[in-house]
């Protein structure tokens, strides 16, 4: 098994407050050749999402990473024939429809609520992110993500409109949010 496979799942043993009672969900990040890479663990929480994100296997830095609208993970081929990794994801998730890239830190109706902060990538290539929103829910509702994807671009996300999407480029790797079995 592999280092995030392995790190996540004795992370999601170890997280406080992890019940059967509470909405938990799970995404397989995998990576443009369908490799996994990590995992993504959101549980329901008193003060919204728990969200962790585990991943091994890309480049060093810092990576946008958004939930995005649709619950899909496959390529297109854009107008001149090249290949659109993830493009059936869809745009990132805006329930409110407030049509701006401002980040995780601002309303979720000033911005998309899919803007999450970016994830970091060290030296021995581990990727570690865990933080609590009120911008995503594992509830039926406007801010509802399961059955929805999350996405890893290959830049840093700069949270605003200039360049396109914060400047986050190309998508490097996606998964699917589904709920945990209880």
């Amino acid at each position: 098994m592999k280092r995030p496979v392995v790190i996540a799942l004795l992370l999601a043993l170890l997280l406080p407050g992890v019940a059967l009672a509470h909405a938990t969900a799970t995404a397989l990040v995998r990576d443009g050749d369908g490799a996994l890479i990590g995992t993504a663990f959101f549980e329901e929480v008193a003060e919204g999402t728990r969200l962790t994100l585990i991943v091994e296997g890309i480049a060093v830095g810092a990576h946008g990473f958004h939930v995005h609208q649709v619950g899909s993970c496959e390529a297109s081929v854009d107008g001149e024939g090249r290949t659109v990794l993830f493009d059936g994801a869809g745009s990132h998730f805006d329930p409110h429809g407030a049509g701006s890239h401002a980040g995780p830190l601002v309303d979720a109706h000033a911005g998309h609520a899919g803007d999450m902060p970016n994830l970091v990538v060290d030296e021995s290539g581990l990727g570690v992110l865990s933080f609590v929103t009120d911008r995503i829910a594992l509830t039926e509702g406007d801010m509802g993500v399961l059955g929805r994807s999350i996405i890893i671009h290959a830049n840093e996300d700069n949270y605003s409109d200039e360049p396109a999407l914060g400047g986050s480029g190309a998508r490097i790797a996606c998964g699917l949010i589904l709920a945990s079995p209880h």
